[in-house]
């Protein structure tokens, strides 16, 4: 069926006024309800502020593999702030950083998101909402003002969906105005592959941004193949339809930020950080069962002498233990893949209650503790990300509670499954392949957590539990606008 008439297009500058009105909003919120009276500091942050007294040149050397205690990018974001010790003093740069991008990717996801997702007004109203809100969550708001790279990090993953949508988006005016070229809303009618200049540019500037977002976690390695999974998928499709120096940007593209995950896989077991998760998920999640353990010791060497440690987190005496450090180098890594391999009962098991978990802590109450003040108060901006973060999720909760993950999970499948055949009828190429890396990354986000550590769930599942939100919410706004619009062009060709 044919898309509906598009709402009155709007001058230039009216749009463009309207777009600067609501990124400014966006920001505003900051301030106005998340902006913390000092800056928040947990032990991980005092690794940061030591990572980040090193020379630029050795930061930005981390991006291609140096050996370093921690990812690069967040401690080279607060050396360019200027956060040169535990002073507040310096610190409050940082915090207001992490505000401003924090509001300006938000606003131009919402404007990106209403832009391609819907197609009526109230639609788009709807999006900016939806965004907004989450924006305030316990999911977004606090993390400003931690020193943790929690903030950027899901200000960098919006930027990137932003981006995504924008290098592969088809705008194609309806049949009745196709002779309307010069219409603003439909001046884009080519593929972004059948303009190679603007999209290589397009892919040149989400290059770096997901080099970032590749160095503020380890644990974004697998988000980031998901994406380079996403991209082969959409090259491949449009690959004979492609100009060839389409072609070779595209396959550039993929080429360097492969090598640059497996730069940074590298350069984490180098450095041993990747030791100390792994070895929380052995003690905490498979060592406890007495077979398991017996299987360590008698097929991948693990010291029996070793028994009294499990159960305890790595900073509870494994750090102590040279024999331990000496087998972990040795056969740690290859032990725990060749254990996953050979037993996927158990990592099905541990996934699937990973999921679980995500369903039922979803509004991740014990995230407060993080903010907690000395009195033990509860601060006004700490009471509305709570309020918001109960009203985002109460359809969520309602259905764990009605019928419990098992219900919760495919009705989200469902969903997000029917927004996207209205996507993909409407030729929203772009906003589609942004969102299958949204979906991509809450999966992968939710089994790396539990795979890769057994340390702070809820916290390090931040940016899946706000995907949860956006998820949830934004399939409903298109079902509904796609029913809406068809309706208003059903009633406009039945009217005289």
């Amino acid at each position: 069926m044919p898309r509906n008439t598009p709402a009155p297009v709007l001058r230039p500058a009216r749009q463009g006024g309207a777009a600067g009105l609501i990124l400014i909003s966006f920001i505003a919120l900051r301030y106005l309800f998340v902006h913390a009276p000092a800056p928040v500091l947990h032990p991980d942050s005092y690794v940061y502020l030591s990572e980040s007294a090193q020379p630029v040149g050795d930061l930005v050397w981390g991006f291609f593999g140096a050996a370093t205690w921690r990812p690069v990018g967040y401690p080279l974001f607060l050396h360019l702030c200027g956060a040169a010790s535990e002073d507040a003093a310096t610190l409050v740069p940082v915090v207001h950083g992490q505000m401003l991008l924090s509001g300006l990717a938000f606003g131009l996801a919402a404007l990106t998101a209403a832009r391609h997702l819907c197609r009526t007004r109230w639609g788009r109203i709807a999006v900016i909402i939806v965004f907004a809100l989450t924006s305030l969550t316990w999911f977004s708001g606090p993390w400003d003002a931690a020193l943790l790279s929690e903030s950027v990090s899901l200000s960098c993953f919006l930027m990137i969906c932003v981006l995504l949508t924008i290098a592969f988006s088809r705008k194609t005016p309806p049949p009745h105005q196709k002779s309307d070229v010069d219409a603003p809303e439909f001046i884009d009618e080519q593929p972004a592959g059948g303009r190679p200049v603007r999209f290589a540019v397009t892919l040149c500037v989400l290059l770096p941004l997901c080099a970032i977002f590749l160095q503020l976690r380890d644990a974004h390695i697998p988000l980031v193949l998901g994406l380079l999974g996403v991209m082969l998928i959409h090259v491949l499709r449009r690959w004979r339809a492609w100009s060839g120096p389409s072609r070779l940007a595209a396959a550039l593209w993929i080429a360097a930020l492969a090598g640059l995950a497996l730069l940074q896989s590298r350069a984490a077991v180098a450095s041993g950080r990747a030791d100390w998760p792994l070895t929380n998920v052995l003690s905490i999640r498979v060592l406890p069962d007495p077979e398991r353990f017996d299987a360590f010791v008698n097929d991948f060497g693990l010291p029996r002498e070793l028994a009294p440690l499990v159960g305890r987190f790595v900073w509870d005496g494994w750090r102590d233990q040279p024999v331990y450090a000496a087998w972990l180098v040795d056969r740690g890594r290859t032990s725990y893949s060749q254990f996953l391999f050979s037993n996927p009962g158990y990592a099905a098991r541990q996934i699937l209650g990973a999921f679980r978990f995500a369903a039922e802590d979803v509004t991740s109450q014990n995230l407060a503790g993080y903010f907690a003040t000395a009195d033990g108060s509860s601060p006004l901006r700490l009471r509305l990300c709570a309020a918001v973060t109960d009203l985002m999720t109460l359809p969520q909760r309602l259905i764990v509670a009605a019928g419990g993950s098992q219900v919760f999970w495919p009705l989200l499948t469902a969903l997000a499954c029917m927004a996207a055949v209205i996507l993909w009828r409407e030729k929203q190429t772009g906003a589609l392949y942004a969102s299958a890396f949204a979906v991509v990354v809450l999966v992968l986000q939710v089994a790396a957590t539990t795979l890769l550590d057994a340390c702070e769930d809820s916290r390090h599942n931040l940016l899946a539990y706000a995907l949860l939100v956006l998820v949830f919410w934004l399939p409903l706004i298109v079902i509904c606008d796609d029913v809406s619009a068809r309706r208003d062009a059903a009633n406009e060709s039945a009217s005289p």
